[in-house]
């Protein structure tokens, strides 16, 4: 998996300040939007490189809590009267835009309304292409993300030099001495051991500058419906394009590696020519990460 999630436009106002960056990380509910429309299908990351042997076990980690959040901003002095709705510091209102595409407001919904709880206004508009503003930096806020690599470049994504460059990897424009100078360390060495360290410092620094609220991803390499003929591998397969097959296998390998079963085919054939006949459930989740367990 690579990251994901809301990212930043931290050149400009308001996610300039690393405290509403930070803040933002303990506003939206991801846990109820598991739960009320993704059906408990995706587990929460919190990682630029999340599962993997790169990321670091003690990165911050981005909950819901509201009363922080809003503390986080009334420190950072960001106030509002009794009588006033939104959040506002130096005369000037709360208010963003977010671009979005068509049908997503059902996803960003949840998250207007977990905003406009703490006083936050914010304005989904939908176009096109947001991916083109994020890209070419024109953006305030914008969900979405980057697929992995086998073996993770985070000069790309994190090194400051790409930070002030349009069509880059690194489009929150992530500028960190530490982080470029750890890049570095990472391309000259060659002892794998060393360089999954590296990558996991790397992995710390960059979640504690708050460049992402980090999203959702499927801890799985396929879900589909077969006939209870076939026999299969003790593990699941994760996900990966055609290119990657030989590193870490994609979602159709399943047809590869599965075989039909002698003793199942029969018994289905049996199963089918009763009326009363019914088969035994084989497990359902091969759970080989252990995110799907609650």
């Amino acid at each position: 998996e690579g990251v994901g999630g809301l990212g930043f436009n931290t050149n400009e106002w308001p996610f300039d300040d690393i405290e509403v960056r930070k803040a933002f990380s303990h506003i939206w509910n991801l846990e109820k939007l598991m739960d009320k429309l993704f059906f408990n299908e995706y587990v929460g990351t919190n990682s630029y490189w999340p599962w993997s042997k790169y990321e670091h076990p003690d990165n911050p980690i981005q909950d819901y809590n509201p009363d922080k959040a809003l503390q986080i901003l009334n420190k950072a002095g960001w106030k509002k009267n009794l009588d006033e709705k939104w959040l506002s510091k130096d005369g000037k209102q709360f208010e963003i835009d977010m671009y979005t595409y068509a049908g997503w407001d059902r996803i960003h919904n949840s998250l207007v309304n977990d905003l406009e709880s703490i006083g936050i206004k914010l304005n989904l508009v939908v176009i096109q292409n947001p991916f083109e503003k994020y890209i070419q930096k024109t953006f305030t806020m914008h969900y979405g993300g980057w697929t992995g690599r086998p073996i993770p470049d985070p000069d790309q994504s994190l090194h400051s030099k790409y930070a002030d460059d349009i069509d880059v990897t690194n489009a929150t424009s992530m500028a960190n001495k530490t982080i470029d100078s750890l890049i570095e360390a990472y391309e000259a060495n060659w002892n794998f051991d060393e360089r999954v360290q590296i990558m996991q410092k790397i992995d710390s620094v960059s979640t504690r500058e708050y460049h992402f609220i980090f999203g959702w991803a499927a801890p799985y390499g396929w879900r589909g419906l077969y006939q209870n003929r076939f026999g299969m591998p003790e593990r699941g397969l994760s996900y990966g394009s055609n290119r990657y097959h030989k590193h870490w296998g994609g979602w159709a390998n399943h047809i590869l590696l599965w075989w039909s079963d002698p003793e199942k085919k029969e018994l289905l054939r049996q199963a089918r020519q009763s009326d009363t006949m019914s088969l035994p459930i084989d497990r359902e989740l091969i759970d080989y990460w252990n995110k799907l367990s609650k």
